[in-house]
């Protein structure tokens, strides 16, 4: 699972946008219904991922990659089902 790191948006606005965690609240949560294998930082990449202030979803740390696409700090998250 590729989840957005709450650096990536630490202000996004409530209800509306993308939900972002910090590794902390990823473990908390997942680990109540999965046995956590390995949480990592990752990046997660797009087109225009808006970066003007104005707009109400406004990513930090905002990196420029290959192809003209950009990038947001995320975690990536492996986890397995206990067996019963």
């Amino acid at each position: 699972m590729l989840v957005f790191d709450r650096k990536a948006l630490p202000s996004s606005p409530e209800g509306f946008g993308p939900n972002p965690v910090t590794e902390d609240e990823l473990r908390e949560f997942v680990s109540k219904y999965w046995v956590i294998d390995d949480i990592r930082p990752a990046r997660i990449h797009g087109n225009d991922l808006p970066r003007d202030e104005r707009s109400p979803v406004h990513f930090e740390d905002v990196r420029d990659e290959p192809g003209g696409r950009s990038s947001v700090p995320a975690w990536l998250l492996q986890a397995h089902l206990a067996l019963a």
